[in-house]
């Protein structure tokens, strides 16, 4: 049998809320791995652990990946639906609507931060030892 990459992942009770929400966003693989972690079940990661209010998540590589690729491609699309709604508030023909899209704007954008925060932190990941030799090491 081949080794599989494992990353262990800390999160505090509103870093595991944020990826919750970000994952529901997209209906895909990551968004079951959540839903694994909100149910407390082991739906996709392989345990949770409570350490002091934070939690211990370990992941296996095609999940870790997948997570990770997910919180790309969401700080992504928010990043543009930010853009988009400078440009509708840049030209807007109506009074109202140019306040109304930089609110949106503004929205988005503190969305792709959070995105980004947890991109950071999923690339932060621990990788643990595949072996016991590699362990020793």
């Amino acid at each position: 049998m081949a080794n599989v990459k494992t990353y262990t992942l800390t999160l505090d009770a509103q870093e595991l809320h944020d990826l919750i929400e970000a994952a529901m966003v997209c209906e895909c693989q990551a968004a079951q791995i959540i839903n694994g972690l909100k149910r407390g079940s082991s739906g996709g990661c392989r345990k949770r652990r409570r350490i002091n209010g934070m939690r211990k998540l370990i992941l296996s590589g095609d999940d870790w990946f997948e997570l990770k690729h997910t919180l790309e491609m969401l700080a992504i699309m928010v990043n543009n639906k930010a853009n988009e709604h400078e440009n509708m508030a840049a030209h807007a023909q109506v009074a109202e609507l140019p306040e109304r899209h930089a609110n949106l704007a503004k929205r988005a954008r503190e969305r792709t931060e959070t995105y980004k925060r947890l991109m950071a932190l999923v690339e932060s990941a621990e990788r643990l030892p595949e072996t016991e030799t590699e362990a020793k090491a």
